[in-house]
């Protein structure tokens, strides 16, 4: 493997002189191929992915930073695509050579006015052990990862900019009702929206005595205008206020990286007890309404401009999971 010493500063923050209009600043090729991870199974490979998902975006990054220290991957690439995305401007000249450089590794639908660039890997932690080419060796074999072909796919993961509909949806990943804002447009230039909603992370398979683990989770999603349409790119937001669930719990959240930014609270625990449905009795679990009050400060739209979010995700039974 190629020790990458150079581009730290490129991989860990937006403020390096990589721009879109240098083909010659990064060689990506020279880590093409030999800049592979290697596992014995898919099994130790997925438990890998695992240990990964469990962790916070900085816990992740410490810990690939310091098992893999000189391993380039695909996730790597894809943030410093969205540092060079910041600095497309409204040129046909700009999207294309940007498009250029980056098509050969990452998804570009241009669906509608979706002219974003995306992970073909719907697993964003699974693109953190793959190479470029979205590669990785396992029993000796080398697999292709990649599995994002068409737009449909990015919106049931929940990335694309266009929703599957275009009411509020609840993910597969969620219990219940998930609150979406909309986009909120400034200027026809900048635009950001708010998800909230709870996901399970764990089921406990015993009856009465059992419970469902959930956490609460914050997406928040942005985009710029450029030649033809909308692109994802790195900027900064902060969120700031609080949620209460029983008892209030503050946020200050701060952060510079590519959309969306995710956030996750908890856990939390729902025990299953008998619940009635008319004069059927079932074994379910009661989640609590969620009251939310916060303020997002995105770089991209003066605060005087900003909507407040203030919503709650109402309390509900769901049956035994």
């Amino acid at each position: 493997m190629f020790v990458l010493a150079g581009l730290c500063t490129v991989i860990c923050s937006c403020s390096s002189d990589f721009n879109v209009s240098n083909n010659n600043t990064l060689s990506v090729s020279e880590y093409s191929h030999e800049n592979m991870l290697e596992f014995f199974t898919k099994e130790e490979f997925f438990a890998e992915v695992s240990k990964i998902e469990a962790l916070s975006t900085q816990q992740q990054d410490e810990l690939v930073t310091l098992q893999y220290p000189n391993f380039f991957s695909m996730f790597d690439l894809y943030n410093m695509a969205m540092c060079d995305a910041e600095r497309i401007d409204d040129s046909r000249e700009s999207y294309e050579t940007f498009k250029e450089k980056y098509s050969p590794y990452f998804y570009f639908p241009e669906y509608k006015e979706d002219y974003g660039v995306y992970l073909p890997v719907s697993n964003k932690n699974i693109a953190r052990l793959l190479n470029i080419h979205g590669n990785v060796r396992i029993g000796g074999k080398i697999l292709n990862m990649n599995d994002i072909t068409n737009y449909a796919q990015l919106q049931r993961i929940g990335v694309a900019m266009y929703d599957e509909n275009e009411n509020v949806f609840t993910r597969a990943s969620n219990i219940g009702y998930e609150y979406d804002s909309g986009w909120f447009n400034y200027n026809n230039s900048k635009k950001i929206k708010l998800k909230c909603g709870r996901q399970a992370t764990s089921i406990d398979p015993i009856a009465i005595g059992g419970a469902i683990t959930y956490r609460l989770h914050f997406e928040i999603s942005f985009r710029k205008k450029t030649w033809l349409g909308w692109t994802n790119y790195s900027s900064r937001v902060d969120m700031e206020g609080f949620y209460q669930i029983i008892n209030v719990v503050n946020i200050s959240e701060h952060k510079e990286a590519d959309s969306s930014h995710d956030y996750y609270y908890g856990p939390y625990y729902a025990p299953y007890v008998w619940l009635q449905d008319g004069t059927t009795p079932f074994i379910g679990a009661i989640m609590p309404a969620v009251h939310v009050e916060v303020n997002l400060h995105y770089r991209g739209i003066p605060d005087e401009y900003m909507p407040d979010y203030n919503f709650t995700l109402p309390e509900f039974a769901v049956q035994q999971l």
